[in-house]
């Protein structure tokens, strides 16, 4: 299989097929033979866990993009307050 050629389908499908839920929204992109990721995640962690999803199905020498955000869930405001108040 050669590596080098539709690398976006094959990426996007690495991700999807992931058992980390947060990976499968992961935007994939291919520009100039790079990929690209996007979108947000919950953690660092899974930020580079999508990478190395990515780096088993593409060749190692494609270079990866990864521009998803870290964006930390906040706990419902009423549940924070309550939290704080015991």
């Amino acid at each position: 299989m050669e590596k080098h050629r539709n690398l976006a389908p094959a990426a996007q499908a690495a991700l999807r097929q992931s058992p980390v839920a947060a990976l499968r929204n992961v935007e994939v992109h291919e520009v100039n033979g790079r990929i690209i990721l996007s979108g947000k995640v919950s953690a660092y962690y899974y930020k580079q866990l999508a990478q190395e999803a990515v780096l088993q199905v593409v060749d190692a020498a494609v270079p990866i993009e990864n521009r998803l955000k870290v964006e930390k869930k906040q706990p419902p405001e009423g549940r924070a307050r309550a939290v704080a108040l015991q």
